[in-house]
């Protein structure tokens, strides 16, 4: 833990910025994992990545990935999530603020798209949307929510997603308290019929490990561990962690945050990291 605690720390800026790696520069949809900073007890970390989160607020309510970058769904949904976990109240002047932008992006077709302008909306930046604000308490604010929730299930149903935006779109309606179980189902059938790599990575060309790692956590937080594909998926994990203690995006890449807190997180669940 000592090892993955300064990794992290390697990677936070004086102004309170969480890099996405060494080389890498401060990417704000990972904001989300404040949730798995906390569980870490990594608190100083997490206080000031959130301090440096309300700062860039841009003028609209939301936040873009990068630094002056405009405003995106997807973006402000991570950081909502972020904010939320270190115990700001979703009353609180920031987190009103965002939801007013958040709404403002409900399409015709009660879906969302990323950024105002674009025509079609998307199932997974609309499940992702709708948790946010269902997490800060605008259901009312979503006039057609059951629409919306249609809207992701009937393009998760057209199968016109990769898989691992098929994982938040049921991921999100999880944790929105919608009823998924013939949808978790079948994703797990999907699943199992993906090629993986020969190590048990996903894709089989260039394996993911952000992606593996999703597939994993996704059997195991749904009873899936006697699948086949959780003992692959794990054991890819495991041998592909570098020596400063951190996870790549892809075998024998430089360490990342996102790759290196999930996977981390999943292993000490499951007892492999102490």
């Amino acid at each position: 833990m000592d090892k993955l605690r300064k990794f992290i720390s390697s990677l936070q800026l004086p102004s309170g910025g969480l890099k996405r790696s060494s080389s890498g520069k401060v990417d704000l949809n990972n904001a989300f994992l404040i949730d798995i900073l906390l569980k870490f007890n990594m608190r100083d970390i997490a206080d000031r990545f959130k301090k440096y989160l309300i700062n860039r607020q841009n003028a609209d309510g939301g936040w873009g990935p990068y630094e002056n970058a405009s405003s995106s769904v997807i973006t402000s949904a991570c950081v909502v999530k972020g904010l939320l976990a270190t115990g700001i109240s979703p009353k609180d002047e920031t987190m009103q603020k965002v939801a007013g932008f958040l709404v403002e992006h409900q399409n015709f077709d009660m879906g969302f798209s990323d950024r105002r302008g674009y025509k079609e909306s998307s199932g997974w930046i609309t499940a992702v949307a709708v948790e946010a604000l269902l997490r800060l308490g605008f259901q009312k604010s979503l006039p057609r929510l059951d629409e919306a929730q249609l809207f992701v299930r009937k393009c998760f149903w057209e199968c016109k997603e990769s898989i691992d935006k098929q994982l938040m779109s049921i991921n999100s309606l999880k944790n929105s308290d919608f009823k998924v179980t013939i949808e978790i189902r079948e994703l797990k059938w999907r699943i199992e019929r993906l090629k993986f790599s020969d190590e048990g990575g996903f894709p089989h060309e260039k394996p993911c490990l952000t992606t593996t790692i999703q597939i994993a956590d996704f059997l195991y937080r749904n009873n899936f561990k006697n699948s086949p594909v959780f003992n692959k998926t794990l054991n890819f994990i495991i041998s592909n962690r570098n020596k400063d203690g951190g996870w790549p995006e892809h075998p024998k890449e430089e360490s990342s945050l996102r790759p290196t807190l999930q996977a981390a997180f999943l292993l000490k669940e499951l007892g492999f990291l102490k």
